[in-house]
């Protein structure tokens, strides 16, 4: 993927395109406001499109047409109210080829800090293009050691366990405070922590998951807020490592 181009949508009234050279890795940054994440939804709607309409429940065929409508005609700049454009290396999104990319899209907002972590639950929250009944039966020992073993090298006394007889729940122990739990892990472990172990979880099964024949892209919007600041150098340098052979493309850090 080289080029995105969006225009009247959203905050973006004007053209604007973002380059990307050699497909390369992408650091995009600004304030608060200034459209990161309508960049990240123009791509979660150029890949993901047929996903987000299934989403989309009406009682009657005619309602869901209407509500289809309103739906898109809601990402359209509210100035010019006219319909939006996306393009993909100089080609719309309604015709490109999504089949050749694996993409997985990462936002803040949908790392929801909850009591309990199951596996499959979890990633069905994200746009990921895997299948996640496949990784949860045939990864999940990969997923939980490779966790396990990241936070150790970060300095965390947490581990995790993936227990496959309770439809893949999560166990969180920390030994340092002599806890083990499934439930209520935010009476027990900070924001902090808890997104920490949703990030790592995520990062190594979409590591699972790569098909070597697509090109594969991750974008990840506002993760590094989610973390406490002795965390945020060591996933930086994580991701980096595990991730060199992706196009990793980074907004709003």
């Amino acid at each position: 993927m080289d080029k995105i181009r969006i225009r009247k949508f959203k905050a973006f009234r004007e053209d604007i395109s973002i380059i990307l050279e050699n497909s390369k890795n992408l650091l995009l940054y600004g304030e608060n406001g200034a459209g990161k994440t309508s960049i990240f939804e123009s791509l979660k709607i150029a890949f993901f499109k047929e996903k987000i309409e299934s989403g989309l429940i009406a009682q009657t065929p005619e309602d869901l047409q209407q509500l289809k409508y309103q739906f898109w005609n809601s990402f359209n700049n509210k100035i010019d109210n006219q319909e939006f454009e996306i393009e993909i290396n100089d080609v719309s999104y309604k015709i490109f080829d999504t089949s050749v990319y694996q993409f997985f899209l990462v936002s803040i907002d949908d790392l929801v800090v909850v009591n309990e972590i199951n596996l499959n639950t979890l990633l069905s929250r994200f746009y990921f293009d895997f299948n996640i009944s496949n990784i949860c039966q045939n990864h999940y020992q990969f997923i939980q050691d490779n966790v396990n073993a990241t936070l150790f090298s970060f300095g965390e006394s947490v581990t995790i366990v993936i227990d496959e007889e309770d439809n893949y729940n999560i166990k969180l122990a920390d030994t340092k405070k002599n806890i083990e739990t499934k439930s209520e892990l935010k009476k027990y472990f900070n924001e902090a922590k808890l997104n920490l172990i949703i990030l790592l979880i995520i990062l190594n099964a979409i590591i699972q998951s790569k098909e070597t024949e697509k090109q594969k892209v991750i974008v990840l919007d506002d993760f590094i807020t989610s973390l406490d600041a002795s965390n945020r150098t060591f996933l930086t340098k994580y991701l980096l490592e595990k991730f060199s052979r992706y196009s990793s493309n980074n907004i709003n850090p």
